[in-house]
């Protein structure tokens, strides 16, 4: 069964969007497994493909992100700072994951829209 992850926290307003559109994309995909990770967790990384949705400040609109590269670092002050970036870069240079795929929610837009576009990307990752 493939998997996809899914941040965000309910409550924090910019970022809750993940978890408020989670149960209509749970509905639409019965064929996938939606599990609810913290970025500073340890994800299970079997396939070596990690495909994950969540909340990214910037964007208008869904967007499909393949690379690290297309967000900019925010600053680091502690060891609080650490998030999905972060993470994500030292898989990446472990060599614990080949491939990442994060679909990217705007903070705020219309659910049903953002509902149909997050469905037509992960419909797109199937072929």
């Amino acid at each position: 069964m493939k998997k996809i992850y899914y941040m965000g926290n309910p409550l924090v307003r910019i970022d809750r969007k993940p978890t408020e559109i989670i149960p209509s994309i749970i509905n639409k995909f019965k064929n996938i497994q939606f599990i609810y990770a913290d970025p500073t967790e340890n994800i299970d990384l079997i396939n070596k493909t990690l495909v994950i949705l969540d909340t990214v400040v910037g964007i208008n609109k869904v967007t499909l992100f393949s690379d690290l590269n297309s967000f900019v670092r925010s600053p680091r002050f502690s060891v609080h700072d650490y998030d999905l970036l972060s993470d994500a870069s030292i898989l990446f240079k472990l060599r614990k994951i080949k491939k990442l795929e994060i679909i990217g929610i705007p903070p705020q837009g219309n659910m049903s829209i953002l509902i149909e576009d997050i469905a037509g990307i992960i419909n797109s990752l199937g072929r």
